[in-house]
Formats: structure tokens, C-alpha cells, sequence
């Protein structure tokens, strides 16, 4: 009796993950890899309080995905730009280069209880953690001392995300997205002091400088739509950057506006890979 009762209960209990598992939301990981390119300014005066204007090209990989928490979810994205430029002169060239990691959590203040349709919006906001790492270098002064700055800074800030969906494809969205610091630190040199001195000699100060909104100012802003005419999505719009920074009297300035074009993917965590591909095709902005 016991025996003919296990092997009636043991199929039960077997094919009952299997079917939690395909009822269960499968909340994919959105990735959005994008090229920017577009004008840029900056102004360093540790360097030269020269402005320089040129060319600002950028690649970013976004990945996101929808937590456990319903109205919960993150956001990663790594930024890579590079910009250079010539003063009003045409007498010499400056390059900059900047490395940025963000991780964003966010919440949906405005929950859809159904898949999105044309005319639905919503709205997420959070704070996010970002880290900078970016150097200039100015080719005038490559006989001095300092030809080169460094930049490194770490802030934690506001992140808010609105979007907008329109047309018969769930895919087809408008996207705001604004991030601003409020507090962190930087690494920031005295005029006139070489970090051949601070560093190599040990003749420098501490350089570390807590930063807010009263030593920097920050903004970062993305406007772009997404538009579905082949497998996948595209993603094109503009990008719009400025950053302020005044520490020991050096100023660093610097802004760009680029256009944005890139494609926008979907998959499932190495678990749940099993799920057909068109449930990734049809449901890759859940991660929002």
C-alpha cells in the first residue's frame, strides 16, 4: 500500500516545480547597447583655463531588470566617452576620456496591472551610485610637469525615469531619464602641484574632497524612443551631459550633446533559459 501510494505521489511532486515555473513571471534582463556621437566643451583650468571645443563620442552598455518586489528593480550601466577639442585659437588640442559605472535602484510609482498599452505611463525614481574614472590631457603642455589631469570621483544621487508607450507594439515607447548627484568625494590637486610630487615623492597633501551640489553639479539627461521594425528593437534619440566641478580654485567644466542610436535585447537568467523566444520578443521592456 505504501509502496503503490510513493509512486503515485512522486510524479506529483516532480512535475510541480516544472509547473510553478512556467506560471511564475520570468522577469527577462533587458540589455541596451548604444553609440553616441555628437559635440562637446571643456574647460580645465588645473591645466590651462582654456576652452576647448571639438568632438564627443561615447559607447554605453544598459542592463536592467525587474526585482522580486513587484515595484522594484535596477539598472547598471557602463559609459565609456571621448572627447576632443581645440581652443578658440586653433593653437593647441585637448583630449579627455571618461570612464563611468552606475548601478540605479528604482521604484515604480505608477504600477501597470497588465502588459502596456498605447497611452500608459509610468514613472520610477531612486537613488543611484556612480563611479568615475577620466583623465585630460593637454598637448601643448607635454614638455611641462603637468600636461595631464586626472579625474576620479564617486557620488551617490537621484535617479528619476519616465516613460511614455504609444503605437499597437508594446515596444514602442518614449523614454526621459535625468541623474544628478547630491553628495560624494574627488580627487582634486592644488594649483600648481604635480602628482609626481604628491604621489611618487610624498610631498603633497590629501587631495580627497567631499563633493555636493554646493562644489559640483551634475546632470545627466536622455531622451530616446524605441521603435520595433525588425527582431529587435532600436533605440534612438539624444543625450544631453553637463558637469561643473570648483575645488581649491580649479574649475572642470564639461558638456556634450550626442545623438544616440543603438538596439535593445532580452534574455533569461541561466535558470529559466528554457522559456520560448517569443516571450523574450514580446515582453523585453518588463525590466521597466
Amino acid at each position: 500500500m505504501m509502496k503503490r501510494l510513493l509512486f503515485t505521489l512522486l510524479p506529483a511532486f516532480l512535475l510541480l516545480p516544472a509547473a510553478a515555473q512556467d506560471t511564475a513571471l520570468l522577469r527577462p534582463v533587458t540589455h541596451v547597447l548604444t553609440l553616441q556621437a555628437g559635440q562637446g566643451k571643456m574647460r580645465d583650468t588645473y591645466l590651462t583655463p582654456l576652452r576647448y571645443d571639438g568632438t564627443s563620442l561615447g559607447i554605453q552598455y544598459e542592463r536592467s531588470r525587474q526585482l522580486r518586489h513587484a515595484r522594484l528593480s535596477n539598472l547598471q550601466h557602463i559609459m565609456l566617452d571621448f572627447m576632443t577639442g581645440d581652443d578658440k585659437g586653433d593653437h593647441t588640442t585637448s583630449w579627455a576620456g571618461r570612464l563611468h559605472y552606475g548601478y540605479t535602484m528604482l521604484w515604480d510609482f505608477h504600477p501597470l496591472e497588465r502588459q502596456p498599452r498605447a497611452g500608459d505611463w509610468k514613472v520610477k525614481a531612486g537613488l543611484y551610485g556612480g563611479l568615475d574614472a577620466g583623465f585630460d590631457y593637454n598637448l601643448k603642455l607635454t614638455s611641462s610637469n603637468n600636461p595631464v589631469n586626472v579625474r576620479l570621483c564617486q557620488n551617490i544621487g537621484l535617479s528619476v525615469l519616465g516613460l511614455w508607450y504609444y503605437g499597437a507594439k508594446r515596444s514602442h515607447n518614449v523614454r526621459l531619464e535625468l541623474q544628478a548627484p547630491l553628495i560624494g568625494w574627488a580627487l582634486m590637486p592644488e594649483y600648481g602641484a604635480s602628482y609626481y610630487e604628491t604621489f611618487y615623492l610624498n610631498q603633497g597633501g590629501n587631495y580627497t574632497n567631499f563633493t555636493s551640489i554646493h562644489n559640483q553639479q551634475d546632470l545627466d539627461v536622455r531622451l530616446t524612443t524605441d521603435l520595433q521594425f525588425t527582431k529587435y528593437p532600436i533605440r534612438l534619440g539624444m543625450a544631453w551631459h553637463i558637469e561643473t566641478m570648483k575645488i581649491h580654485n580649479i574649475t572642470q567644466r564639461y558638456s556634450s550633446l550626442q545623438l544616440v542610436a543603438g538596439v535593445v535585447f532580452s534574455t533569461l537568467p541561466f535558470t529559466r533559459r528554457q522559456a520560448n523566444r517569443e516571450y523574450l520578443l514580446d515582453n523585453y521592456q518588463m525590466a521597466y
